[in-house]
């Protein structure tokens, strides 16, 4: 039996120090036919989810106890690390939270065994190296880690609460990398910067004329020599939304829009969880809309402006793939 697992209650689970020495379980539980390690896969069906807390904690479960200073490293998954209003809407706070959360769950089917004349409970939990994981852009994948074999003190448990939302398949589903979170968020605004200037670059080439594309799909395929890649005209909304052009403006001078600062280029079609969407306007800035802002820059989407230059096929963009 490896010796890397050690007997995790001295530290932890307050069992006295004087009674059990610095060895490995194996040759305390000789003639014990307890795994050392299993999969998550492996877990019996009498195996159950629980929360343990114990006397020494102050009436608080190990993990719970560290949510507080958690949250102030929530930034290690590359995330902002201050929760605020409205946080678990937040998909980088959700899944770094659901990670913690998962942190302070052991499994265990109530079963005992007796080591130095005093009675242990049997349970299974994930041990982690917390500084291998902060050095994670996203939270592990807590259904690929191996549940170690950890033995809590009787004597100190005050009280043990069931976990039923957490069955053996909700913990094999991955967390995952945060979908719709602070770093596609970002990429989503750098793809809407890009995607504008493309369609700046290409009307300073023609007199200031801005393409008169018959779709949004044409719009890409005259701005594309102007771009980096075809992925600077996706959004990573999680909502499934995409970049529309506002066809108000195709063929247009420049010189013929008023406020180029208030009048949509492109705009996602649907909102965030949040509410917001990524807008550009016409002076190449982007930025997050509100549903209030929106509402207002979405009246430029019906402005009457002249068009100067020629319709471009209604085909143009017809083979657009995105890819």
């Amino acid at each position: 039996m490896s010796r890397s697992v050690k007997l995790f209650a001295v530290a932890i689970l307050a069992i006295p120090t004087a009674l059990v020495p610095a060895q490995d379980l194996g040759s305390l539980l000789r003639g014990q036919s307890l795994p050392n390690k299993m999969k998550a896969a492996d877990l019996g069906e009498d195996m159950r989810a629980v929360k343990i807390v114990h006397e020494k904690q102050g009436g608080n479960d190990f993990f719970s106890g560290l949510m507080n200073p958690m949250m102030m490293i929530l930034g290690a998954f590359g995330r902002g690390s201050e929760m605020s209003e409205g946080a678990a809407a937040d998909p980088d706070q959700a899944a770094g939270l659901a990670f913690f959360d998962r942190m302070g769950i052991s499994w265990t089917n109530g079963s005992t065994i007796k080591l130095y004349d005093q009675d242990f409970l049997v349970t299974y939990s994930v041990q982690f190296n917390m500084a291998e994981i902060m050095k994670e852009k996203n939270p592990p994948d807590l259904s690929k880690y191996d549940l170690s074999l950890t033995l809590i003190n009787t004597k100190h448990i005050t009280a043990i609460t069931p976990r039923t939302d957490m069955t053996k398949e909700e913990w094999l589903k991955p967390l995952g990398p945060a979908k719709g979170g602070s770093e596609d968020r970002a990429q989503t605004m750098s793809n809407a910067k890009q995607l504008s200037l493309a369609m700046i670059m290409y009307s300073a080439d023609y007199d200031d004329e801005l393409p008169y594309v018959q779709s949004t799909k044409g719009a890409f395929e005259v701005a594309y020599p102007y771009m980096k890649s075809k992925e600077t005209t996706k959004s990573l909304n999680p909502s499934g939304a995409k970049f529309l052009l506002n066809m108000a403006v195709a063929g247009v001078n420049l010189s013929s829009i008023d406020s180029p600062s208030e009048t949509v280029l492109f705009y996602e079609d649907k909102a965030w969880p949040d509410g917001t969407r990524v807008v550009s306007f016409i002076d190449g800035h982007v930025k997050r809309l509100n549903p209030d802002e929106w509402e207002r820059a979405k009246a430029t989407l019906s402005l009457k402006l002249p068009r100067q230059s020629k319709p471009l096929p209604a085909t143009l963009g017809s083979t657009w793939d995105g890819t």
